[in-house]
């Protein structure tokens, strides 16, 4: 099932634009987190009150893609966190969140603008602007 999904992510990595299927959309992108080339798929659900943001980005360098979920405001900015573990894959993607789930920890926030998204990515140490077409 784990490989599907990845498989799954890497499929939508390489479509380009956004995609509308009725109770999801998803938005494809290229781009930059700092100075480092990435590439972004996301898949925005219009249903339950958890996680509305599901996908993942690789960095062109590494070619490894890195799973996401977060949450989407009524202003369209959008909150996504990292997944970095099999139990948290479990846990998040496989189950969702029955109470939603707090959103200000996540990485990787950003506002889809006309053109592409704008945003950044920070820890604890870094920083990073996000800028994607």
């Amino acid at each position: 099932m784990k490989k599907a999904y990845w498989f799954a992510s890497v499929l939508f990595l390489l479509a380009s634009g956004d995609v509308i299927a009725g109770w999801y959309r998803v938005s494809n992108y290229t781009g930059q987190i700092g100075s480092y080339p990435v590439h972004l798929s996301i898949q925005r659900y219009d249903f339950g009150p958890g996680k509305s943001v599901m996908g993942s980005y690789y960095y062109d360098k590494h070619l490894s893609p890195i799973p996401l979920y977060g949450q989407e405001d009524k202003g369209g900015n959008l909150s996504l966190c990292e997944v970095h573990n099999e139990k948290e894959y479990d846990a998040v993607v496989m189950h969702g969140f029955k109470n939603g789930f707090d959103s200000s920890i996540c990485p990787l926030k950003f506002t889809p603008t006309s053109d592409g998204a704008v945003g950044q990515w920070s820890d604890a140490r870094h920083t990073y602007a996000v800028a994607l077409k």
